[in-house]
Formats: structure tokens, sequence, C-alpha cells
């Protein structure tokens, strides 16, 4: 048999559970104990993870905050956090700082390790798609983002259309342009139907809901380029086209 001071049995632990609940340790409760280490935990992971995820992030996004930042922080990742238990009482004395210290430098370098890793693990196209998305609210795209509505790669199509759906009416011109000249083309028919199904859920309803209905017709090669003539002229009419748009040349010579 195994002494009960090494091992002691189920109903002991339970009795000496409720002991603690109810008769203070240290003139604290058990509870007390508790939402002391929660408080610490709390503190030190708030502090941690607020330093550590936004500096992984950049070095994981800037190579020269990188070269900078990793040789003094791979030699330290290495120290286990109880050994910074003389530096923390000396430099915080003992008390919460030092206690909040030791459990933040466990939390630090897990989160910075894995925050720059995420960053360097997203795929490079999801990152330049963003950028892409970022900077087409420039309406002097609009015309190259109909022209891309061409392209043979799906991936660029639909960068293109969402581009122009972003642009709201700024990238309603080059798009109608694109469809009364080369409305011939599946790939512009295509881009055009996903731009505007989204643009008529708007104000453009109303001169879209025709062109929409010709691309999904029968024979959209010959109905197309006339209903979006129309269209094209009773936006003009309306003044939403406030630019004088002029197709590029890339755009003519196709």
């Amino acid at each position: 048999m195994i002494s009960p001071r090494f091992l002691p049995s189920p109903g002991s632990v339970i009795i000496s559970l409720y002991g603690m609940i109810w008769e203070p340790f240290a003139s604290v409760t058990l509870q007390g104990h508790i939402w002391a280490s929660i408080q610490r935990f709390f503190v030190a992971f708030v502090v941690a993870t607020g330093i550590a995820i936004p500096l992984g992030a950049w070095m994981g996004w800037n190579e020269k905050v990188n070269a900078v930042v990793d040789p003094v922080f791979e030699v330290l990742r290495f120290i286990p956090p109880i050994a910074w238990v003389p530096f923390a009482i000396l430099w915080f004395r003992l008390g919460l700082k030092s206690e909040c210290f030791i459990i933040a430098i466990g939390i630090f370098v897990p989160s910075l390790v894995n925050s720059r890793a995420g960053i360097r693990f997203v795929d490079p196209v999801l990152i330049q798609a963003a950028k892409t998305l970022g900077e087409i609210a420039d309406p002097t795209a609009a015309p190259a983002l109909a022209e891309a509505l061409k392209d043979e790669e799906f991936d660029v199509r639909w960068l293109a259309a969402e581009g122009l759906i972003k642009m709201k009416t700024g990238g309603v011109e080059p798009l109608l342009h694109a469809l009364m000249t080369e409305a011939d083309l599946p790939r512009i028919r295509e881009g055009a139907h996903h731009v505007i199904r989204e643009l008529i859920k708007g104000e453009l309803k109303e001169y879209l809901t025709p062109v929409l209905s010709a691309i999904e017709g029968v024979e959209p090669n010959i109905q197309v380029p006339w209903v979006v003539k129309t269209a094209h002229e009773k936006l003009t009419e309306a003044g939403i086209f406030r630019s004088h748009y002029r197709p590029s040349p890339k755009a003519k010579g196709d």
C-alpha cells in the first residue's frame, strides 16, 4: 500500500478541496488565489501579445526589420523563463510586476515566432491581390481593368471585375465600351455579367438591367452592342458619366 502522504485517496482530496474553498490559506481562500493567478496571466498575456504579434508581423513583412531584430531575438529566445527570475526581482522587486514579467516572457517567444511565420506563409498572390484591390479606387485605372476582362487567366479577370465593382459608376463607362466593341468575346460578357449583376443593386438598376438581360439572351453577340449603346446614351443624358472617357489605344487595336 502507498502511504496517503504520497498518494491520498479521492475522498481525502475532495475533503481538502472543500476545506480550501471555505478556510483561508495565507489569509485568502482558494477562489482568491485562482483570481490572483488569472489577473497575472491576463496582464502578462495582453502585454506580451500586444508587443510580440505586431513585431512578428513586421519582421515577417519587412526583411530589413527582420535582419536587425532576429539576431537578438534568436539569442534570447532559448533562455527559459525561469532563468529570468533573478533579473525580474532586481528590476521590479517582488510583486505583481516581476510575476507578470516572467509569465510574459513565456508568452512572448511563441507569439512572435508564430506571428512572423504566419505572415511569411501567406500566399504572395493573396498579398498582391490585396495591394491591387487597394489601388484600383483610382478612376484612371478603369480602362485597364475593363481591358483585363479579356485576359486568359481567371484570377486576373476576377480581380478586374471586383475592381470595376468597387469603382461603381466610375467603372461603368469603360465596361460598356468594351461590351460595345467586343461583345463577341465570351470572357468579356462573363466579366461584364458579374460586374453588372452587382451594380444593378444600386442607382444604376434602371440603366443596366436591359444590358444584363441582353448578355443572358439567346444571341448576345447581336443584342448586346445595341442595348449597351442605348444604355450609354441614357447614362450620358442623366449626367452619370461626368468625365469624357477615352478608351486606351490597346482597346482600340484589338
